[in-house]
Parts: C-alpha cells; sequence; structure tokens
C-alpha cells in the first residue's frame, strides 16, 4: 500500500475531513492501506444499524491515538466511501500517526 503522503486531507472549521473505504464484515478489524487518497481500513462489524460506522471510528480512534469524541462521521453513513472528521489533530499529526500504524502493520505480516 502506499504511503499516508497520498491521504487526501482537507482543512475545515472544526478540524481535519479524509476519506475512508470501509470493508464491512472483516474477519478482523484493521487498517489495510492507502488507496486513491483515501485511508482503508476493514472492520468485523455488519453494515446494520450504523455498527460498521461505530466500529470505524472506534477502529480509527485507537490507530490515531485520539479519543473517539475527537472524530466524527461526516458523509457516507449508507456507503462504504465515508468522509470522517478529526478535531484537535494537525494534518502532520495525522499523516504521522498513519505512517505508525501502516509500519506497525507492515511489521505484523
Amino acid at each position: 500500500m502506499s504511503g499516508s503522503a497520498a491521504l487526501f486531507v482537507r482543512e475545515r472549521p472544526g478540524g481535519l475531513v479524509f476519506p475512508v473505504r470501509v470493508q464491512p464484515k472483516s474477519s478482523r478489524n484493521e487498517l489495510v492501506g492507502i488507496t486513491d487518497g483515501a485511508l482503508w481500513i476493514k472492520v468485523t462489524a455488519p453494515p446494520v444499524a450504523g455498527q460498521a460506522n461505530r466500529a470505524t471510528l472506534a477502529l480509527l480512534a485507537d490507530l490515531l491515538g485520539v479519543p473517539a469524541s475527537a472524530l466524527a462521521l461526516t458523509g457516507g453513513a449508507r456507503s462504504r466511501n465515508k468522509q470522517v472528521q478529526i478535531s484537535g489533530v494537525t494534518a502532520d499529526h495525522l499523516r504521522s500517526a498513519i505512517d505508525r500504524a501502516l509500519t506497525r502493520r507492515e511489521g505484523a505480516d
């Protein structure tokens, strides 16, 4: 997968917004990489009653080292392609946290 430099991040009032591609009903929760400017993650939760959305935000909070309250889904609630807003961090912090998470993942393979 490509590095986080390819992640498309926009600054908006209230924080940073970035695209996330979610694959629900996976065998495990994990960060896969970055594809077409979007963070690609897998979650075990099904896409029913917001379960995959909640799992996505929880996984991102854990991976990025931020409280869950710092994240919000701003688009794509019923789609695999979502927009996530994160507050209280800089774009550099976001990219370095993603780089660390990807490095840990590659080391585990």
